[in-house]
């Protein structure tokens, strides 16, 4: 089962709540929250760690939890759970799963001029964004489609030429892996997709940060 639980970073959370829900987190997965300039970012994180938390908690798994960073800078855990955070706007998700490899990822649909990304489609979609009802949608689509199946090889982006990743009938095949992709529709004004290497089936759920504690 793969398990998605998001939240929504909307407002600034109180200091004194702040410092509480970090010291929820177990002490392998606190971080330094202060490197981040924006509370934005600084509550996108600790919510990314709140959700990761919860879902390990719910999975019946027990502390200590340690992160550790593949050579590609991946983040995993020595636990068989395999984890993906992402974040864009006020929107926060975390994906996880116990059988194979995940990634996620979600991008806010903003109006924005995507002909300079035209090299990272192939001839077929492009021109699929080009002539779609709504071509700013259809492009994040694939963009977030592809970030996802990225983050979950784990090899890095240097190591991939994106226009060459083909999606068809939500498979692709990336570095001699076959993968599954879907869209997950968390909120009408984001695009969201997981990226996975063993069939399942998916589960979704909203928290709020009280919750996550």
């Amino acid at each position: 089962m793969i398990n998605v639980h998001f939240t929504f970073n909307s407002e600034p959370i109180a200091c004194k709540q702040f410092d509480a829900l970090v010291k929820s987190l177990p002490p392998g997965l606190v971080e330094n929250f202060g490197y981040y300039t924006r509370w934005q970012d600084q509550q996108a994180a600790l919510l990314g760690k709140l959700l990761l938390y919860h879902a390990l908690k719910k999975n019946g798994c027990t502390e200590p939890f340690i992160l550790h960073y593949s050579t590609h800078q991946r983040p995993y855990l020595d636990i068989p759970i395999d984890f993906n955070i992402s974040h864009s706007g006020n929107l926060v998700v975390c994906a996880t799963t116990n059988h194979g490899r995940i990634g996620v990822d979600v991008e806010e649909i903003k109006s924005i001029d995507f002909e300079p990304f035209k090299n990272v489609m192939s001839v077929t979609q492009w021109q699929e964004i080009l002539t779609s009802g709504n071509p700013t949608t259809s492009f994040y689509r694939y963009w977030t489609l592809k970030e996802s199946l990225i983050k979950a090889d784990g090899k890095g982006i240097s190591n991939i030429s994106l226009d060459e990743i083909r999606i068809h009938n939500d498979e692709s095949y990336l570095n001699g892996q076959n993968w599954f992709v879907i869209d997950l529709p968390l909120h009408p004004s984001y695009s969201g997709s997981l990226a996975f290497n063993e069939k399942q089936d998916v589960k979704v759920e909203q928290f709020f940060a009280q919750v996550c504690a």
